[in-house]
């Protein structure tokens, strides 16, 4: 199968011993335009900044042999080590692959809205009781 273009996906959390894992998606389109995501594997750092994470993600891609002269989309949350528009994963790999486009991912969006209407409930029963503001 020949490289075809594609997008990165990652996002990272802590196992429960508090070691940082990335899980990286890759996402492209087949010969018929339909859009394929494989979920390539699940890597640990011993930092999360984000010249190390472009680092790890780069290696991934070598591993796998899709060049990075090929990557036209980059997916992370907004977290400055990630979205950071001087040192974050998605700025270092744009000084590699300036055709690479970051765009925020829309599930982290979805998850911080969700954590927002959830945590006015506490303060909604404080105030409820009169000692709120």
């Amino acid at each position: 199968m020949p490289v075809v273009q594609f997008a990165i996906i990652i996002d990272g959390t802590q196992d429960i011993s508090g070691v940082e894992q990335e899980s990286i998606c890759v996402r492209s389109v087949d010969a018929d335009l339909q859009p394929k995501e494989e979920f390539l594997g699940i890597y640990q750092v011993s930092s999360t900044t984000g010249q190390n994470i472009a680092k790890m993600a780069c290696d991934v891609m070598t591993r796998l042999q899709l060049p990075l002269s090929q990557l036209r989309g980059q997916t992370y949350d907004g977290a400055a080590n990630m979205a950071g528009r001087l040192q974050g994963v998605q700025a270092i790999l744009r000084k590699e692959q300036p055709l690479a486009v970051y765009c925020h991912c829309g599930p982290h969006c979805v998850n911080l809205i969700t954590q927002a209407a959830c945590a006015p409930q506490a303060a909604t029963s404080k105030r409820c009781n009169g000692s709120g503001p």
